[in-house]
């Protein structure tokens, strides 16, 4: 999945969001979730 479409679908669906959370995510995808935290 391109990360502009995980993005997007975090910012949409938080049920998704809220399960990806609780897992150990990549580097990359964490160093975003400050960011989507923000703009919800």
């Amino acid at each position: 999945m391109e990360l502009d479409s995980l993005i997007n679908l975090l910012n949409n669906d938080k049920t998704v969001h809220g399960i990806l959370v609780q897992l150990p995510l990549p580097k990359l995808l964490t160093s975003f979730l400050p960011y989507l935290e923000y703009h919800q």
